[in-house]
């Protein structure tokens, strides 16, 4: 028979293959040695075959060794081969400058077997833990690293680096074995960036193994969380990039080959300078650094010779649960020991029925959201994991329920056993719930019952402390066990009413030397009656006007000429709850009022006349924007500023001196020029009044240009302050001494004669609210009298006629 084909293959240093064909079946054996006397030979294989392979082994590293083939077919005819050669690889320890095995386990040193002395030191967040084989070093990827001390035959050229390593990492530039600092040009590393694995070689800035950009010879896919090995080789040619023993890239020099002369420390894990993070999340072991660079079969037997047992084991579950659980959804949580992905089945029994997408992520803290479910369900659920060697675990059934989101239901809301203060409010839910009222004077409410936690379907909730014969608007409430709130529609009730009418504006008006108009409002509808006397005994009282009614008339008569009169008012609601106001004063004016000739009460509230009360038939017409409305008691009249004002037709009696004038009034004007009591034609030095300069109260008189009461500038007895938007009384006096101006019964400011004393001549008509511009405000209450009034009758009239005070707050 022929032999052909003779070979030698997955040469090592240690051993090798031998192959061989032949054209008929035949037996197989090699005998081989140092020369070609050879001196060994394998075991003959008796199997017939004419493909044959027989394997060498317990060979010496770099040696050169001489074979021959010998098949012999059935018959018994031996073949044999002519002399064949082949040359063992050198030993996988030749130019070995460190090599860390990683095996202590306890300290924080892991020693160098190479014999070099280069040993390194567990520095940070690095830890032991399993290895591909015994221990490996785990690296926290936040401080952890190993740190191997700077050695000028570290800076190696031709190198071999060599390092186990697994790691998840997907961002970042974090180093792996790096004799490199960030930025120097001067080194070498094998590093991870983002989710690939890069290497680079720098001898100085200009001659690198390098390709200019962020991640030489980049190779990704090996940031599975297994086992790896990677390798970086250097020699004259440049740089190449191996992952398990197969070649991933290569990078030829840029400039003169040549070694780096870095003093930077080896550091595993941690590349130095980087830009933060740059520590390595993982696990590292088995480091091997050469100063010569290994062939592909050596690299390829490394592999093989150091790679970890095939991965069987199941990662194991641990701590599973289910959190943040809703009406709709849940998230179920578990941890696994090692990475692996995440997965969950969940259904309404334990044949489940729906699973969510499969997070491929290798992790060890699970999370997996879980959407669309029912509330107030009973879920099953396992959770599923599978490592990156493909070993599956499911966890056992487990349950959850989903939360109730639905409120209860209310019904049968009313307002029970109403009282004057209080009331009690009860309802019905369809589930045990808990109860409480918000209440108050609008559907805003403002108040609320103290919360009952009690659960029950039968409500009651007592309301204290209202007030009476108001409208309460009133919700209620119930929340049941599981949080779900239910609010009713607003509702009303009416307490009973025990409270007495609000009595406010109390006054007496229309004053005379017998009688008098007592007045006043009440908050709500009332019947109306005064007490009157000499004291405050009374001992009259007027008839009962049982009309109900809120703003309130009665008039006294009968009363003595300058008289003290004391008084107050009653009035009752249709609850007959009584209300009595504090005692009063009014003095009726002296003998009828002597040296009155013009007043106008302005009460009359329709038509245009206002009539004049003194019998000397000076009454005023409204014109223009002038229009009734309330005044200091009863009516008054309402000015626009633009054209209203009441005039009064000229009467000679009207050029009176001496002269008082007295009049109420409320305005807020600041501008202009505007006559309040005005007999007067501007620029005439002939007659009197009373006005406003730019918001200030002035007052004059004139006899004629050469005898006035006039300090010749725009505002005499110029009084600020009584522009305010509320009622006041104005008084000017006229006699021989001069004039004054009084505001509410008090003297403000005087003025004496220039020349002499005398009555105007003016046929001007008296107009009130316009001078050379128009008044806005309310004008009331117009007495003209041809005597002077002293201090005294000022400040009577002003008692007698001053509008109550407004103490009550809107309802």
């Amino acid at each position: 028979h022929v032999i052909s084909s003779v070979s030698s293959s997955g040469i090592s240093s240690l051993s090798a293959t031998v192959a061989w064909t032949t054209n008929e079946p035949a037996d197989s054996q090699v005998e081989y040695g140092p020369t070609t006397s050879y001196g060994s030979s394998t075991a003959l294989d008796g199997s017939r075959v004419v493909s044959h392979s027989q394997a060498l082994s317990g060979l010496a590293a770099g040696t050169l060794y001489h074979y021959r083939v010998k098949s012999k077919d059935a018959a018994g005819n031996p073949s044999v081969s002519t002399d064949f050669t082949f040359t063992t690889l050198a030993g996988l320890d030749t130019g070995l400058i460190a090599h860390l095995s990683m095996d202590e386990g306890t300290g924080t040193t892991a020693a160098d077997s190479s014999g070099s002395g280069n040993p390194g030191t567990l520095t940070g967040g690095a830890t032991w833990t399993a290895g591909t084989s015994g221990q490996g070093v785990a690296l926290d990827g936040a401080s952890g690293y190993v740190r191997i001390a700077h050695n000028s035959a570290l800076d190696a050229f031709p190198l071999s680096a060599v390092l186990w390593f697994k790691t998840a990492t997907i961002s970042g530039v974090r180093g792996l074995v790096n004799k490199y600092v960030a930025g120097s040009a001067n080194g070498y590393q094998i590093f991870f960036s983002d989710a690939s694995l890069c290497a680079w070689y720098f001898k100085d800035a200009s001659n690198y193994v390098w390709d200019g950009s962020g991640c030489t010879m980049s190779t990704a896919g090996y940031n599975d969380g297994q086992w790896h090995q990677a390798v970086l080789v250097v020699d004259a040619a440049g740089g190449r990039l191996f992952v398990d023993g197969v070649q991933k890239g290569s990078q030829p020099w840029t400039g003169t080959a040549g070694p780096a002369t870095t003093t930077q420390e080896i550091e595993l894990g941690h590349y130095a300078g980087a830009t933060s993070p740059e520590y390595l999340p993982g696990t590292i072991d088995e480091l091997r650094l050469y100063s010569r660079p290994l062939v592909g079969a050596e690299v390829l037997q490394l592999y093989n010779n150091s790679r970890p047992v095939a991965d069987t084991t199941p990662p194991v579950l641990s701590s599973v649960g289910v959190t943040s659980i809703g009406a709709s959804s849940a998230t179920v949580v578990w941890t696994t020991d090692e990475a692996a992905d995440s997965q969950v089945e969940y259904g309404l029994t334990s044949a489940y029925g729906s699973a969510t997408t499969v997070d491929g992520s290798l992790v060890v803290a699970h999370s997996q959201a879980i959407t669309g479910l029912t509330a107030a369900t009973l879920y099953h659920y396992r959770v599923k994991s599978k490592d990156g060697a493909g070993n599956l675990a499911v966890s056992p059934d487990a349950t959850f329920l989903t939360l109730d989101n639905v409120p209860p239901v209310i019904s049968s809301v009313s307002a029970t056993a109403v009282t004057a203060s209080g009331a009690t409010i009860v309802w019905s839910t369809n589930e045990a719930a808990d109860s409480q009222v918000d209440y108050g004077l609008t559907s805003a409410y403002g108040s609320s019952t103290t919360l009952n936690a009690g659960l029950v379907t039968s409500h009651s909730q007592g309301l204290s402390g209202l007030a009476g014969a108001t409208l309460y608007h009133y919700r209620v409430k119930s929340k049941d066990a599981a949080g779900n709130l239910a609010v009713s529609p607003d509702g009303t009730f009416l307490t009973l009413d025990n409270v007495a009418p609000v009595i406010s504006s109390v006054s007496a008006t229309a004053i005379t030397s017998s009688s008098a108009t007592i007045v006043w409002t009440t908050n709500e509808s009332a019947d109306s009656q005064v007490d009157s006397g000499p004291t405050s005994a009374y001992g009259s009282t007027t008839p009962l006007n049982g009309s109900m009614v809120v703003s309130h008339s009665q008039v006294l008569s009968g009363i003595a000429a300058g008289t003290l009169c004391h008084y107050r008012v009653k009035s009752k609601d249709a609850a007959a709850n009584l209300a009595v106001s504090g005692d009063f004063t009014f003095t009726t004016l002296s003998g009828g009022d002597p040296g009155l000739i013009a007043y106008l009460k302005m009460d009359e509230g329709s038509g245009i006349t206002a009539a004049d009360s003194s019998g000397n038939n000076n009454a005023g017409t409204l014109l223009s924007g002038a229009t009734w409305t309330a005044g200091t008691s009863g009516q008054a009249v309402a000015l626009d500023g633009v054209a209203g004002y009441v005039r009064i037709a000229h009467n000679a009696a009207l050029d009176a001196f001496p002269l008082t004038a007295a009049v109420w009034f409320k305005t807020s004007t600041t501008s202009g020029v505007r006559g309040l009591v005005s007999k007067y034609v501007p620029a005439s030095y002939n007659g009197y009044q009373i006005f406003f300069s730019n918001g200030s109260l002035c007052a004059w008189y004139f006899k004629d240009i050469s005898n006035y009461v006039y300090d010749g500038g725009s505002c005499p007895m110029s009084t600020a302050g009584y522009n305010d938007g509320r009622w006041h009384q104005a008084v000017f006096v006229v006699d021989a001494t001069g004039g004054r101006l009084y505001v509410d019964g008090v003297q403000k400011g005087s003025r004496a004669w220039t020349g002499t004393a005398g009555t105007p001549t003016t046929s001007q008509e008296i107009r009130l609210g316009q001078y050379s511009s128009y008044l806005p405000g309310t004008v009331d209450e117009l007495r003209l009298y041809n005597r002077a009034l002293i201090d005294a009758d000022v400040l009577q009239l002003y008692n007698d006629s001053r509008p109550t005070g407004d103490t009550t707050p809107p309802v």
